[in-house]
């Protein structure tokens, strides 16, 4: 909690105001993308303190980025996407929300932002206060690998220390606004298929899995000819957390 900035590599949110604004959204090369056993793939987002794996290829990873946030028209409130290149019998699905997390045990529970969108992810005993708060507030439900979760439209200060309080909250954070997400936004790249990591300061945490998992042709289709996947020897949906040190080098 205190926590201004956007967790697991994003952009701080006094960037995300200047990219609302109109201001070119920046270049990372820092994030790889990586296949698993399954032909299933993710992508890594990582930052300028972690090495990247050897073959990892960052420049074809960032290029796949833009590619596929430019290849999207809006995002809806609803999240329902305008996707570009499925037909409407294999549109991408809603994503899965993991518990928000710093480390394997430790949830996060990120410090609300006014106008942002916040995702709760509710404890076992705590879902009719989080059901509470999507009435009172507006959002919608969301799907999530924790017993209940709900992304609220503008999550008030004396709701956010009651849901707290109450222990009802498991991990939450703030979301990118659905008007405009941000390019590395994980509910927009999980849309696509991809599975979604985020770097926590020591190990690799997943923030979002897809509904319908993107193989290679659909990763083709919004521009990822030409990116080189790592391959790594474990199931991206079996794997919520990695260390630093099981990441091949």
């Amino acid at each position: 909690m205190g926590r201004r900035e956007k967790p697991y590599g994003g952009v701080d949110l006094a960037s995300a105001r200047k990219k609302l604004s109109g201001a070119a959204a920046p270049r990372f090369h820092t994030d790889w993308l990586a296949v698993d056993l399954a032909g299933r793939y993710a992508i890594f987002l990582g930052d300028d303190t972690i090495p990247l794996p050897s073959d990892a290829d960052a420049e074809g990873t960032s290029k796949l980025v833009d590619e596929i946030r430019a290849s999207f028209a809006g995002f809806p409130g609803a999240s329902v996407l305008v996707e570009a290149y499925r037909s409407p019998a294999h549109r991408a699905r809603e994503p899965v929300f993991d518990v928000p997390c710093i480390s394997r045990g430790e949830p996060l529970h990120e410090e609300r932002f006014a106008g942002y969108p916040h995702l709760v992810i509710a404890t076992p005993d705590g879902a009719a206060l989080v059901r509470q708060a999507l009435t009172d507030l507006g959002g919608r439900e969301a799907l999530t690998r924790g017993p209940f979760a709900v992304v609220v439209d503008d999550l008030g200060p004396m709701t956010y220390e009651e849901l707290h309080e109450a222990s009802a909250c498991d991990g939450c954070r703030v979301l990118d606004d659905p008007r405009d997400p941000r390019a590395r936004s994980p509910e927009l790249l999980a849309s696509v298929g991809l599975y979604v990591y985020g770097w926590s300061g020591w190990a690799w945490i997943r923030i979002t899995s897809p509904g319908v998992p993107a193989d290679r042709d659909d990763l083709e289709a919004v521009g990822g000819a030409g990116v080189s996947p790592v391959t790594v020897e474990f199931r991206h949906d079996d794997t919520a957390w990695l260390r630093s040190d099981l990441v091949p080098e």
